[in-house]
């Protein structure tokens, strides 16, 4: 029996999220093992450049944004918990739609965020 992917005429290695976002720190923090070298990153919120030692292959292309948490018992000003949706926001306006999963990188080929044009 012939699998009902092979029929399709789309290439699944181009069909991964563009962007996987977290809220909160934690929530990111808790992938990374104790043993993992990465761990003792100081993590910030935003665009993320390191991934989890046992990060899937087929997600490397993502990119992973981590925003401030949504709970109000979180101690941060409006400005700090405001800007890392604001950059998500800019991300976002990037990919154009209908997106085109032929037009493979939008987001990554943007390796910073330009605060100014927030």
């Amino acid at each position: 029996m012939q699998r009902s992917s092979n029929n399709l005429s789309i290439d699944f290695k181009l069909s991964y999220p563009r962007i996987i976002v977290f809220t909160g720190l934690s929530q990111w923090k808790h992938l990374f093992s104790k043993n993992d070298v990465n761990s003792k990153q100081k993590f910030t919120y935003g665009k993320q450049s390191i991934r989890p030692n046992d990060w899937p292959d087929w997600l490397d292309k993502s990119t992973i944004f981590v925003c401030t948490s949504t709970s109000g018992a979180a101690a941060l000003s409006n400005d700090i918990r405001i800007k890392p949706y604001q950059e998500l926001k800019y991300l976002l306006d990037l990919i154009p739609w209908p997106f085109d999963i032929n037009n493979e990188d939008y987001i990554n080929n943007n390796k910073s965020i330009d605060s100014n044009l927030l």
